[in-house]
């Protein structure tokens, strides 16, 4: 059975590759290839099968285009701040056969949740904003600092300043460049979150995907060293891929990617066993309910 599936698929995708890649018309039709395969799959078929199907497609897994950067993880890490930005400006590779291939994973239901979860915590600094103009924000994986340039584009009278921790020196250095005008606002700092220990305390924490790494002990950890550094009244966030991502498939078998996926309860406990004495603990998501947000209060 997983053998015929993943024949299948392979036909289906040199079918597209003919053609240049899939048109909005294919796009259910090679999802529900993938998600068939990863439905059947087990640990010898995901070891031994899907790097053999890669292996087949080495024409549309270039690191030009964004499904390849996934796939070859450049600077050594899924998600990588280049990929994460061309996500962001809803980029598209200039290689002929290529563009149908990025226009697919755009239109992937975790891309668009990366881009709702940017759009996510721009409200979180609007409500901030209304509520303590002078705020101060601590995130932890700046990635390219494009919500800055963003934030700031918008509202150049902004008071908000922004501690923006981020491990990746490329990642800085673009991040930098994007907010030159705005760096008495931002200070960046590069260092590891494990690290990293803070000489004060913010208003608002904002940990956008870190929890999508690391296990349910490990985020406890995670939590409990970052909630400290709340001032009275402030509020921790962290974001976390949900269970039955529709993407996961794709990310899987063609990218190599892989998230921890929980559902909002799981999110919830972890977040009271960890923070007990959180004023309040409340569970949000995004429109289309791919990317979940814990809000702890202090």
């Amino acid at each position: 059975m997983v053998e015929e599936q993943l024949q299948s698929t392979k036909e289906y995708f040199f079918h597209l590759i003919k053609k240049n890649g899939p048109d909005p018309i294919d796009y259910e039709t090679l999802d529900d290839h993938l998600k068939n395969l990863l439905r059947l799959a087990d640990d010898q078929s995901r070891r031994r099968d899907w790097p053999a199907l890669r292996a087949d497609l080495t024409d549309i897994l270039r690191p030009e285009c964004l499904q390849g950067r996934a796939l070859h993880k450049p600077r050594g890490y899924p998600g990588d701040f280049w990929l994460l930005d061309q996500i962001y400006l809803e980029a598209i590779c200039e290689i002929p056969i290529l563009i149908k291939w990025d226009r697919y994973f755009q239109r992937q239901a975790a891309a668009i949740a990366v881009r709702n979860r940017k759009s996510y915590f721009l409200r979180q600094l609007v409500d901030l904003n209304r509520m303590v103009p002078t705020g101060t924000i601590l995130e932890i994986g700046a990635a390219s600092g494009r919500q800055y340039q963003q934030w700031f584009t918008s509202d150049p009278n902004s008071k908000l300043t922004f501690h923006a921790v981020e491990l990746d020196p490329l990642a800085l250095e673009l991040a930098r460049k994007l907010n030159h005008d705005f760096l008495d606002k931002i200070s960046f700092i590069q260092k590891s979150p494990a690290r990293f220990s803070p000489s004060r305390c913010y208003d608002l924490i904002w940990i956008p995907g870190y929890a999508d790494y690391l296990t349910a002990s490990e985020l406890a950890r995670f939590l409990q060293k970052w909630f400290q550094y709340l001032n009275p009244s402030g509020q921790l966030i962290f974001g976390n891929f949900l269970s039955g991502n529709p993407s996961q498939a794709y990310m899987e078998i063609i990218g190599d990617w892989y998230l921890l996926y929980r559902t909002p309860e799981e999110l919830l406990e972890i977040s009271k066993m960890a923070i007990p004495q959180a004023k309040k603990i409340e569970f949000r998501t995004e429109p289309q309910k791919v990317n979940g947000f814990i809000h702890l209060y202090n």
